[in-house]
C-alpha cells in the first residue's frame, strides 16, 4: 500500500510490546445452577429416629414387624445409620411398608427418594421419586476432601460416603455437579453380570467407564471386583477402611489404561 518499510518494521514491534504488555480479557462462561423442584416423602413416612422415640415413650408395644426389618436390613448393609437418615412408612401401596426409604437431598431440601425392598422376592426392587441429573450424596461430600467416589447406586454411595448418579449412565448436568466440588474424581463400577434377552451375559458396568473416560475421569478396578458384585457387597465382607483403600490403590488415570482393563472382565 505504499507504506515505508522501515514504518511497518516500527509498527511490527510496537504491537509485540503492546501485546506483552496487554492481556486480553477472558470472557468465563457464566455457570448454570441447577434446581430441583421439592419432593415430598411417601405418606405418613417417618425417620428410623423419630420412630424409634415414638416406641421408647410407648415402652416399645406394637413395634411394627415392617419397621423392625428396615433396621435389620440397614445394619446388614453396614451404613451409619448416625450418619444418614432412613425411612420408613406403614403404606402398602407399592409395598412401601417393606421397603427402607432413602431421602434424596439438594442442598437441605427434600427432592425426592428410593424405597428399597428389604425382601429380594419383592418386585421391582426399588420404588423411586427422583428429578432427571439427580447426584445422590452431593450434600454429604466435605470440601477438605482431595478426591471424590462416583458409584452407581445409594447404597454404594453412603457406604464409602461417595456419590452416586444412580445408574450405569452419567448425564452432562450430572458430570457438570461432580465437577464443580473441585476434587478427583474416582469412578467404581458395579461388578455383577447380567444375562440379556438371548441369553448372552452383559456387564453393564462397562458403561459407566465409557463416562469416566469421555469426561477425563479416574477409574479403579478394586482386588474384590471378582468377589463382590458392588461397592456396598465388598463393605459387608471387609469393612469400610480397606475398601478405600483398595479402590485408591487400583486406580487408572489413563482412558487406554481404563479400556484395556474393563475388556479383561468377561
Amino acid at each position: 500500500m505504499g507504506a515505508d518499510p522501515n514504518e511497518v518494521k516500527r509498527l511490527v514491534i510496537e504491537a509485540l510490546r503492546v501485546k506483552d504488555l496487554v492481556q486480553p480479557e477472558t470472557l468465563q462462561e457464566p455457570v448454570e445452577e441447577i434446581s430441583f423442584e421439592d419432593r415430598s416423602l411417601p405418606t405418613e413416612a417417618r425417620s428410623f429416629w423419630a420412630l424409634a422415640e415414638f416406641y421408647e415413650l410407648n415402652d416399645w408395644k406394637d413395634v411394627p414387624l415392617g419397621y423392625h426389618d428396615a433396621i435389620n436390613y440397614i445394619d446388614r448393609r453396614q451404613i451409619d445409620m448416625r450418619r444418614y437418615d432412613f425411612y420408613w412408612t406403614p403404606e402398602v401401596e407399592y409395598k412401601l411398608s417393606h421397603r427402607v426409604v432413602v431421602p434424596f437431598l439438594h442442598k437441605g431440601r427434600m427432592v425426592g427418594y428410593t424405597a428399597r425392598a428389604f425382601n429380594d422376592s419383592i418386585r421391582p426392587k426399588y420404588h423411586s421419586s427422583q428429578p432427571t441429573d439427580f447426584v445422590f450424596n452431593l450434600d454429604q461430600q466435605h470440601r477438605d476432601n482431595k478426591f471424590v467416589i462416583v458409584t452407581e447406586g445409594a447404597f454404594d454411595a453412603m457406604s464409602i460416603d461417595g456419590v452416586a448418579v444412580m445408574g450405569s449412565e452419567i448425564s452432562e448436568a450430572q458430570a457438570e455437579q461432580i465437577e464443580a466440588l473441585g476434587k478427583e474424581v474416582i469412578v467404581v463400577p458395579d461388578f455383577d453380570r447380567q444375562a440379556d434377552d438371548k441369553g448372552r451375559v452383559r456387564w453393564p458396568g462397562k458403561r459407566l467407564l465409557d463416562w469416566a473416560i469421555e469426561y477425563g475421569w479416574c477409574a479403579s478396578f478394586p482386588v474384590w471386583q471378582e468377589t463382590c458384585k458392588d461397592v456396598n457387597d465388598a463393605v459387608v465382607k471387609y469393612g469400610k477402611l480397606f475398601v478405600l483403600k483398595s479402590i485408591l490403590a487400583a486406580k487408572e488415570t489413563s482412558g487406554l489404561k481404563i479400556t484395556l482393563q474393563a475388556n479383561k472382565i468377561k
